[in-house]
């Protein structure tokens, strides 16, 4: 569940106390993967001052190798809030996204954990609507906190994958893309939003399928198409559909 502490309400460590992992500048990648890191040491003022706003509880009940990069997410969302007021960052574990896939044969009560931080302004999320977005992506949702940072509330949601053969590092992207655009409604929550996962699509590209699915799968389930089998087959009617376009009502944003 979603739970938090109140600032001081219980004794903790100083700022000085909570150790910053050691940051290096990597390359501008431009429209690739966020380096959750470069912006820790590229705005040093302001991550002193979110780190000097960062409340008792968090330094209590977060880890500390948690720091630097939950420090980049709240420089990010000042930068840059977002079409919805929202962001979302994927991690497997502490820091710097890795390069992590979920062996094969994973049984079902088991997964790769997985690390959404959320930043949004005002009070936590309501947990009844978040659950669902991860879920169709693929996700289980395991626990959650929150903690007040100024005028911000950072979330960590501790999350499970059951999938074979998914790279975190590659599919992290995608998911904050895909769970932004469900949160704001411009994508349901369907079964094919799991497509983000399984079959390595954008949500604008799960959204021609649903489309597709609609006017020439009819006798399909979206539960089939996301299944290991018909994952392929929607990847390969997505390129014919690019290629011969129907007129569908498709709406993308």
């Amino acid at each position: 569940m979603l739970k938090s502490r109140p600032p001081g309400s219980a004794p903790g460590v100083g700022v000085g106390s909570v150790p910053s992992p050691e940051v290096t500048p990597g390359p501008d990648d431009g429209d690739g993967p966020r380096d959750l890191t470069r912006a820790v040491t590229a705005q040093p003022d302001s991550t002193n001052r979110w780190e000097e706003a960062l409340p008792w509880s968090y330094r209590e009940e977060a880890d500390p190798r948690d720091l630097a990069s939950d420090l980049a997410a709240l420089q990010r969302y000042e930068a840059d809030p977002g079409p919805v007021g929202l962001r979302v960052d994927f991690r497997t574990t502490h820091g710097v996204l890795a390069e992590v896939a979920v062996p094969d044969g994973l049984a079902p009560d088991t997964g790769l954990p997985v690390l959404a931080v959320v930043v949004t302004p005002g009070p936590a999320l309501e947990l009844s609507r978040v659950v669902p977005v991860f879920e169709q992506l693929g996700f289980r949702v395991i626990d959650a906190e929150h903690w007040p940072v100024a005028d911000l509330r950072l979330h960590h949601v501790r999350l499970r994958l059951a999938a074979d053969g998914v790279s975190v590092a590659d599919a992290a992207d995608r998911w904050a893309a895909a769970f932004e655009a469900t949160w704001s409604g411009r994508a349901p929550a369907d079964a094919l939003g799991r497509l983000v996962t399984h079959a390595g699509l954008t949500w604008h590209q799960v959204a021609l399928v649903r489309g597709l699915t609609a006017h020439r799968l009819q006798e399909i389930e979206a539960d089939q198409i996301v299944g290991r089998t018909c994952s392929g087959m929607a990847q390969r009617g997505l390129q014919c559909f690019e290629h011969q376009p129907l007129a569908l009502d498709v709406a993308i944003d």
